[in-house]
């Protein structure tokens, strides 16, 4: 097994920040906020290595529960569901170039967020949501919002990724 080096905590670290502080901004719609976490999800699937991209959520949901007691609430499914799409979107595009491939494993990656919350949701509001009517309050309101930080995560992403492979190709 590979060691972790220096610049590899450095960037989980970041990317637990970036995603943990994101909760804070917030739109509150209905049951489900918006936020731009989805975002930095996204961005941290595409930039960094799979372990290095499941560990960055793990971290922030550590920091959720810490912090705004998330574990609590009927959207922690949703915080499940950020460690297994930032991974599977890291272990789909990970050295990849190819934007057709990129652009796809992202909508797979959104998806699985949706997998795993949805579900949750239902089960934690013991009755209130039926899985139709979550659906109306988990999915639809978040559609075009997920699809415009998408967009803009793979234009970020493209634009740092160059500055990543650099800093994994030098040497500690």
């Amino acid at each position: 097994m590979n060691t972790m080096k220096p610049k590899d905590i450095t960037l989980i670290s970041l990317f637990a920040v970036l995603t943990f502080v994101s909760s804070y901004f917030i739109l509150p719609i209905g049951p489900v906020p918006v936020t731009t976490q989805t975002f930095f999800i996204i961005v941290t699937g595409l930039l960094l290595k799979p372990f290095s991209a499941c560990l960055t959520q793990i971290i922030n949901i550590m920091l959720m529960c810490v912090f705004k007691s998330a574990f609590a609430s009927p959207t922690f499914g949703f915080l499940l569901g950020f460690v297994v799409s930032a991974t599977i979107l890291s272990l789909l595009t990970y050295r990849k170039k190819n934007m057709l491939l990129i652009v796809v494993a992202t909508m797979i990656a959104s998806i699985c967020i949706y997998l795993v919350g949805i579900p949750y949701f239902v089960a934690t509001t013991h009755g209130k949501y039926t899985f139709i009517t979550a659906l109306s309050v988990t999915l639809t309101p978040f559609i075009i919002g997920d699809t415009i930080k998408a967009i803009m995560a793979i234009i970020v992403a493209k634009t740092l990724r160059p500055l990543v492979k650099e800093a994994n190709s030098k040497k500690q």
